[in-house]
């Protein structure tokens, strides 16, 4: 990539990215290796765990700035608090479930662990929307509140979307099948509409709570 003239990086980039990835499957089709499922579930919850930790260093961070800058009202406070319910909800719901069956076909793993592309960017990019919320409240942002609202709405939607497609559908019961894409839903409408960034700490609340208690009544085990 370094040798491409830089007329060429925005092309050759995604060609040269599509190869390298591409490079592991095409390995493991010429000649298969042992691994173990729940070693490799491990590491990638491992990697998980790191980006939520960096999501609540860096929100801490920003809220830290503003609590300096003397912003310690009670709206302020909630919204640290919405923060770390909304941290905490994520961490739960990849760790509630543990992936299954990686050795169902050639393919499952690699959907599993490249989909946890998805998985570390929207964490990531939640982060940032807690951000964008705390300049929003001491007024240091230009966005509007819808604006605001949906830089945290949207990574969280693709969270709940991606964690749904990787791992719950194996395990929940009918009951469960449409939670994580019915609140990923709940979650935008939510920023469409203007409303407090707060009412979806709630939601996730919320749902983890049904989750909970439906796993408690139907899966005691």
């Amino acid at each position: 990539m370094l040798a491409l003239p830089a007329e060429y990086w925005l092309v050759g980039f995604p060609i040269l990215a599509a190869c390298e990835l591409l490079a592991p499957f095409w390995a493991e089709s010429a000649e298969p290796t042992t691994w173990h499922p729940h070693h490799i579930a491990e590491r990638y919850g491992l990697f998980t765990l790191i980006v939520l930790g960096e999501c609540i260093l860096a929100t801490t961070t920003a809220f830290q700035v503003a609590f300096d800058a003397g912003n310690e009202d009670a709206g302020f406070l909630a919204l640290a608090a919405t923060g770390l319910v909304i941290v905490f909800s994520m961490w739960w719901l990849y760790f509630d479930q543990t992936p299954h069956d990686l050795h169902r076909s050639k393919i499952a793993p690699f959907i599993w662990g490249y989909g946890h592309f998805f998985i570390f960017a929207s964490i990531a990019a939640a982060d940032a929307g807690l951000q964008v919320a705390v300049d929003y409240q001491t007024r240091d942002s230009l966005l509007t509140a819808t604006m605001a609202s949906l830089t945290l709405a949207v990574p969280i939607a693709i969270y709940l979307v991606s964690l749904w497609l990787l791992q719950a559908p194996g395990h929940f019961k009918s009951l469960l099948a449409a939670t994580l894409p019915l609140t990923a839903v709940i979650v935008i409408a939510i920023a469409a509409a203007g409303l407090s960034v707060k009412l979806i700490a709630v939601v996730l609340a919320g749902m983890i709570v049904l989750m909970a208690v439906v796993k408690a009544r139907w899966e005691p085990d």
